[in-house]
């Protein structure tokens, strides 16, 4: 019984620990996108490589780099980083270049 009670414990422990990385890991992802991903949009919006090719392998570059500088070893993990990048910069180009429809009195007033 007492055996169970330390296998549980561990159990949860772990299921903390990896919560917790879940949850930072993500803050570091976030401050990642802005800190770098936005200079980078910026320039390629000025250059006019606005598609969503250009986004998807800007973000797949720029993720596999990050994670090719902290851990060369970890190369499992930078395919999936690599790969979650491209996504997220083809969501991002999504939300960013989205077509808007306006109204026609908001078009008179600014158009």
């Amino acid at each position: 019984m007492a055996a169970t009670a330390v296998i549980q414990t561990q159990s949860l422990s772990g299921l903390i620990i990896g919560i917790l990385a879940f949850f930072f890991a993500t803050i570091i992802w976030a401050a990642g996108l802005f800190i770098v991903g936005t200079p980078v949009w910026r320039v390629l919006h000025w250059l006019g490589l606005r598609g969503p090719v250009t986004a998807s392998v800007t973000g797949f570059v720029l993720a596999g780099g990050a994670i090719a500088l902290i851990a060369w070893e970890a190369w499992m993990g930078i395919g999936l980083n690599a790969v979650l990048g491209a996504v997220i910069g083809h969501i991002v180009w999504r939300k960013a270049y989205r077509p808007v429809a306006v109204d026609r009195e908001t078009a008179e007033v600014f158009g």
